[in-house]
């Protein structure tokens, strides 16, 4: 089998490969998180009633990326697996079935959302500012099909341990969005119409530019000659990736709930200080996901040749390193807190919600102390193909701790709006451990089986 420097470095030292590919995990990550931010410091520059607006179509926009992600874990497992057995045929005609799911996928969604988008946002309380949010959402999700191309296609290039050029697409896209919002948003004159329209740009030239990778300078050949629809290759990657979507729904699941939360306890303003903090929390979260998600394709491999000594150091190597940035991020947040929310005062009414931003910011630096555990467990099963497994852990970590612990200190405490961010961060910590020795314990166990045989 003709091999890749991508798919050599799968085959090859795991340490080594774990460095390598977490490198540009974390840059792709850091890249696609930055969209969500830019376009929130342009629009605080409106009022803050746009971040409100845009805070009640974000949990669903997250949705939509939830599903897509889902499917881009299934397809970096699953050619991942078939580089390890080197079956090129297979991981040529699975990428062409993964390349077929997202077109179904993508007119799933934008007809779903054309008839229920109203619905979710009226459901998470947003009736105030229905109108402007209603107005961006349908203009965003306009744009569904391009939202899932590139998201799901990054599985495809991390499958194949080729993500470098496809970061390239990413960073032009990331410019070419900080340069058009403000042209959309104040020149224009669109408001934060500007601002998804600003985005669809961009995400247009970013799906030109992977079609022409995936056709030109990939691994894989999209030849229609190699496809024969199997029942075994989709039920693989239908295996992990409807249970990584639906468990990916968890987090804008709780997203969409604490709106409608914060609206009961507080105001629209609740809203506008979560939003902006939580979408910079997933910005500084992106590196330990990343490395969390490089897991996938070298444990997919490993499992494949049945090389459990592999795995268990992938695991344990990805935990330390994840550890140690966790730290890091968390110390550096604590002190630079005040800094990062004046990124969103430069509009008089977004300005009272400041200190509010900053204190978010400080709080949630424990989150990331506890996070490297429970990412460790979720996306070791992924690799393992246990889909099911990884959706319980998810689900015991997110809907379990995560939402008991802020129902309690909310509505049994009295706890104003403090009571959801420390919620979130004990419900994260209880959840990320237990899921962690659970997780533990599976892969043992798998290792002591092999090892008698």
């Amino acid at each position: 089998m003709n091999t890749s420097p991508g798919v050599k470095l799968l085959l090859g030292e795991p340490k080594k490969a774990i460095l390598e590919i977490s490198k540009i995990a974390i840059i792709a990550m850091f890249i696609s998180s930055l969209y969500s931010v830019v376009d929130l410091i342009w629009a605080s520059g409106i009022s803050e009633t746009a971040l409100t607006s845009i805070g009640f179509v974000n949990p669903i926009y997250l949705g939509v990326i939830a599903i897509a992600n889902g499917f881009s874990y299934g397809a970096s497992t699953i050619i991942s697996k078939y580089i390890g057995l080197k079956d090129k045929n297979n991981v040529n005609n699975s990428s062409i079935h993964i390349l077929i799911i997202i077109i179904i996928l993508s007119i799933f969604l934008t007809v779903f959302l054309n008839y229920f988008l109203k619905d979710l946002i009226l459901i998470t309380g947003g009736e105030s500012v229905l109108e402007s949010s209603l107005s961006y959402g349908n203009i965003l999700f306009s744009g569904t099909i391009l939202i899932v191309f590139v998201n799901t296609t990054l599985g495809i290039f991390r499958g194949e341990a080729n993500s470098k050029k496809a970061i390239i697409g990413l960073a032009i896209g990331l410019i070419l969005n900080i340069i058009l919002d403000p042209l959309f948003i104040y020149i224009f004159n669109l408001g934060i119409n500007g601002s998804a329209i600003a985005t669809l740009i961009s995400l247009i030239f970013v799906s030109v530019y992977y079609i022409y990778l995936l056709l030109k300078n990939s691994y894989i050949d999209f030849n229609l000659r190699y496809f024969k629809l199997k029942k075994d290759i989709l039920n693989d990657i239908l295996k992990i990736s409807l249970p990584t979507s639906l468990e990916n729904l968890f987090i804008p699941i709780l997203y969409g709930f604490l709106n409608y939360i914060l609206i009961l306890i507080m105001s629209q303003d609740g809203v506008a200080i979560f939003n902006v903090g939580w979408q910079i929390l997933a910005f500084i979260m992106s590196p330990i996901f990343a490395i969390g998600m490089s897991m996938v394709s070298l444990i997919a491999v490993n499992y494949s040749k049945r090389n459990f000594k592999n795995i268990l150091l992938v695991k344990n190597y990805v935990l330390k390193i994840s550890i140690i940035i966790a730290i890091a991020l968390s110390i550096l947040i604590f002190i630079l807190s005040p800094y990062i929310g004046d990124l969103f005062v430069y509009s008089s009414q977004a300005a009272q919600i400041s200190d509010d931003i900053s204190y978010f910011l400080k709080v949630t630096c424990i989150y990331y102390v506890f996070l490297p555990f429970g990412i460790s467990a979720s996306y070791t099963l992924k690799g393992l193909g246990h889909g099911f497994s990884s959706l319980i852990v998810s689900f015991f970590n997110t809907v379990v701790c995560q939402g008991l612990a802020i129902l309690i200190l909310v509505f049994l405490f009295n706890f104003d709006e403090k009571g959801i961010w420390y919620g979130i961060i004990i419900g994260n910590s209880i959840g990320s451990i237990i899921s962690f020795t659970l997780s533990n314990y599976y892969i043992n166990k798998l290792y002591l089986k092999k090892e008698k045989k």
